[in-house]
């Protein structure tokens, strides 16, 4: 069958806005919606924590970040890549003084630094965040160097969006903490 030049055109634009209505719907949610979703407390039981120089610091793992993205922004809604990485190939020395007065180096082995970038599709606007994340690369906590960064970069990013940020921010004062004496305002 032989098809005219133009009814070939109409017929492959018809396509396009069926398929480009189907990306459309799929979202189903304004980019303000999926940021206000992103931005709603983190369940305990996803929280995490570690001990680091004497604090206990709380995280959340990337494969709970990732879950929480597929919830509260939609699965297919979200992207995440790594943009650039660098390795920096010198070890960086710092001095150091305590307040009793000693002197001491700090040493800085060569690091790999991940650049990441999370996307957000709402169906109204796409939102691109990007953040880094670095290690070293003789590090022996768990896990290899560029999978530790490239967490590191996309909790960043979450952050940067509003996920996960409450469980690094300290919280205002209520009423009955501030007449307590815990907290002062």
């Amino acid at each position: 069958m032989l098809f005219r030049c133009g009814a070939v055109k109409a017929r492959i634009a018809k396509l396009s806005a069926i398929l480009i209505a189907a990306v459309i719907t799929n979202s189903a949610m304004k980019l303000k919606e999926i940021i206000h979703n992103l931005k709603q407390p983190i369940p305990t039981e996803l929280i995490s924590t570690r001990e680091l120089k004497g604090k206990v610091i709380p995280y959340i793992k990337w494969a709970n970040l990732t879950d929480l993205l597929d919830e509260r922004a939609g699965e297919g809604n979200w992207s995440w890549e790594i943009v650039e990485t660098t390795i920096t190939p010198c070890t960086i020395q710092r001095q150091s003084t305590t307040k009793e007065g000693y002197i001491y180096t700090h040493s800085y082995g060569s690091r790999i630094i991940l650049k990441g970038r999370l996307t957000l599709f709402g169906d109204d606007r796409i939102l691109t965040m990007d953040s880094t994340g670095q290690e070293e690369l003789t590090t022996a906590d768990y896990g290899d160097p560029s999978s530790n960064a490239e967490a590191m970069s996309l909790r960043r990013c979450c952050a940067k969006l509003g996920l996960g940020r409450s469980i690094s921010t300290p919280k205002p004062a209520t009423k009955h903490q501030e007449t307590s004496g815990k907290y002062k305002v």
